[in-house]
């Protein structure tokens, strides 16, 4: 990634595609690059074809879309000329389709933006080594990177991180923002999002490894309170102000002015800027009541404020013109000579523009960065997620190797692991595997990777156990009842998932609550997690849902929040093959399969069928070979899943009762499944499987 000039901030996304759930949102447009026949150019339909997959897939809420094809269909084809009549662009009937046409080009490149920063296409669109391994979720990991106990997406956006270089605007000088951030999580704890991508934003290329290392230690005088963050940015992070060299003696023309008073969007406000420049200068000059009023009035304007002060008026206005020089005593007004007015007047633009950008992208560099699996963000404070290991890991490899320095050329595109990243041996690494187990004491009769991931484990369903009681989980559940309450559902658990993913794992957490947590909940999640445990996004693989392994069974947890309409047609056939290829895998080994399919209401000829299916013989689909006679699937809605945790029902005697009659032939009768149910909640919760 390059800067586009010496005061460009790092820009992970787009500001005209900003995305909550970008792990899914992200595959569904390398999806839509992978169907794209032509090649990626401006003289072909290859960008509006993309755009118009965009539109369509309901990634965006484009009702331009909509226009256009209202208006080559003629639908309402006088409306919409009406709409566009005032665009400059647009004279007649022929310069509207022109413009339509060039401008859902223009949106198909924006929104592929991010896509190439991150790698996982490259500058034609043509879809990388990296996006691929995206799309499939088959990534090989190495034994650096099994440690970390991360879903395979997970790694995918680790490694792309870790490889990510920010250029500088002019030169070859690059930095690594992440490897940086990781530098100042394994120092520091509890730091402050805004602060923490402020740091990343504006440190820049062309240090020695040393420098970026004790610029970065002397946070330390923020956190013990010996320096404000602000002073912290300005006397170790921010760079010079850019030397501007003016014609004039004094004040900058207003042809010099355009030159480094930039807005990409509006040259109305760069006339703003200017007056606002003359108007402050003439009050420096002057300090005269009238000019002052000018002063008072121009900082009002939304465009100063947030060029100029920070989102807010730059000044304390006063009653006085005595009582506002008091008031601002260190701001431009206390300049020695205007030649130092016009430095600390460019800085100050300067530095409120790059807060407004850092502010403008701080979201999708969090968003971006908690892909990885490794960063907590949790209440607005950012860690390293077990710390415990993921600083000693880091440690040692990020101090192999120089910040700034590459050691495999032009990997950026290929998904290649830790080991070729770092220009790791076997033996560095066998040596370091060596060295953790050492500091933990770790048996040799113990693998380590077991023995991480049971912690990680552990220390996630600890996670899990202080932020959601039985009674939330509950909560919870009840509001996936009503699709209105979408938005309450991203505030009580996370906005970086799509709602039937959360529905998911609030399942499995209610499962695992009702089952005792006997089995391991982590492992049981078919889902990709970020560095504080919450789902990012469904992960590939053809597996169902949940599943919960126990020492001799295993069940199945089957969601989905279509209503009874959709059922039939979108869940009997991926339920019936996940239970039927897991059931045959299960028979190798002498365990038991049950699944439950889990709705809101349910469609009585989808629980019939479900039933039905314990007397059919199945082919497994991932051996065709191989057969089971008969699978056990019963449908449960989301009350009835509160109830068994409510009323903490044993779930053994349970699932004995409500299994016990599927290997008997009898005809399926409508009341069957309540009846079930009525008998397995009933009399003493006592029984083994």
């Amino acid at each position: 990634m390059k800067l586009q000039n010496k005061d460009s901030v790092m820009n992970l996304g787009d500001t005209s595609f900003r995305r909550k759930n970008l792990l899914d949102d992200y595959k569904i447009m390398l999806q839509g690059i992978t169907e794209q026949l032509e090649e990626w150019s401006t003289k072909n339909s290859s960008q509006m074809t993309f755009y118009q997959y965009v539109a369509k897939s309901g990634l965006i809420n484009d009702t331009f879309y909509g226009d256009y094809y209202s208006f080559i269909s003629d639908k309402f084809k006088e409306s919409i000329f009406e709409k566009y009549k005032n665009k400059k662009e647009v004279t007649d009937y022929k310069s509207l389709v022109k413009y339509f046409i060039l401008e859902q080009k223009k949106r198909g490149r924006t929104y592929t933006n991010a896509l190439v920063k991150i790698g996982l296409v490259d500058e034609k669109r043509k879809i990388t080594a990296v996006g691929e391994a995206l799309l499939d979720g088959d990534t090989k990991q190495d034994d650096i990177e099994k440690l970390f106990n991360l879903s395979a997406d997970n790694i995918i956006f680790l490694r792309q991180l870790l490889k990510l270089r920010v250029y500088e605007s002019e030169g070859e000088n690059y930095i690594y923002p992440f490897r940086m951030g990781i530098y100042l999580l394994s120092k520091f704890d509890d730091i402050p999002q805004k602060e923490f991508c402020t740091i990343l934003s504006l440190i820049r290329a062309g240090k020695k490894e040393e420098e970026y290392r004790e610029i970065l230690d002397k946070y330390k005088f923020v956190k013990n309170k010996n320096m404000s963050f602000g002073e912290y940015v300005s006397r170790y992070i921010q760079e010079e102000t850019l030397e501007i060299k003016f014609e004039e003696k004094y004040r900058i023309s207003k042809e010099k002015f355009e030159k480094y008073f930039l807005n990409r969007k509006s040259k109305d406000k760069i006339e703003d800027y200017f007056e606002f420049y003359e108007i402050s200068l003439d009050f420096f000059e002057n300090r005269d009541s009238e000019t002052y009023k000018k002063l008072e009035k121009i900082s009002k304007k939304e465009s100063i404020k947030k060029a100029f002060g920070f989102n807010r008026i730059p000044f304390k206005f006063s009653k006085t013109v005595k009582e506002f020089l008091e008031e601002n005593k260190e701001t431009i007004f206390e300049s020695k000579n205007i030649e130092e007015f016009n430095k600390l007047f460019y800085e100050l633009f300067r530095d409120s523009k790059n807060y407004d950008l850092i502010f403008e992208y701080n979201d999708m560099t969090i968003r971006t960065f908690n892909l990885s699996g490794i960063i907590s963000f949790e209440n607005g404070l950012v860690n390293l997620s077990y710390k415990w290991l993921s600083k000693n890991i880091f440690s040692e490899i990020i101090g192999m190797k120089k910040l700034n320095n590459e050691v495999v050329k032009d990997n950026f595109h290929k998904n290649i692991s830790f080991s070729e990243i770092f220009d790791l041996s076997e033996e560095r690494i066998e040596s370091f595997i060596e060295k953790l187990r050492k500091e933990n004491n770790i048996p040799k009769e113990l693998s380590i990777f077991e023995y991480f991931s049971d912690k990680i484990d552990k220390d996630f369903e600890k996670k899990l156990e202080e932020r959601f009681s039985n009674d939330k989980v509950c909560s919870i559940l009840n509001l996936f009842k009503n699709r209105e309450n979408d938005e309450k559902i991203s505030k009580e658990v996370t906005d970086n998932a799509k709602i039937p993913t959360i529905f998911e794992y609030m399942l499995a957490i209610a499962w695992h609550r009702i089952s005792n947590k006997e089995f391991n909940l982590k492992k049981s999640l078919k889902l990709s997690l970020d560095g504080d445990g919450f789902p990012l996004s469904h992960a590939p693989g053809g597996d169902g849902d949940i599943i919960a392994e126990y020492s001799d069974f295993d069940v199945m947890l089957e969601a989905t929040l279509m209503d009874r309409n959709t059922q039939k047609r979108g869940e009997l056939e991926p339920v019936i093959r996940h239970t039927t290829n897991l059931t045959i895998k299960n028979m190798e080994e002498n365990k038991k399969t049950y699944t439950f399919f889990v709705a809101n209401e349910l469609d009585a000829n989808v629980i019939n069928i479900f039933r039905v299916t314990s007397q059919i013989q199945l082919q497994s689909t991932q051996n065709r070979e191989k057969y089971t006679n008969g699978i056990k699937i019963y449908s449960l809605t989301i009350d009835k899943i509160i109830y068994l945790l409510e009323n903490n029902i044993n779930y053994k005697y349970f699932l004995n009762r409500v299994f016990e009659n599927y290997s008997k032939i009898e005809f399926i009768g409508n009341n069957w499944c309540e009846d079930t149910w009525n008998n397995s909640v009933k009399g003493e919760n006592i029984g083994k499987i």
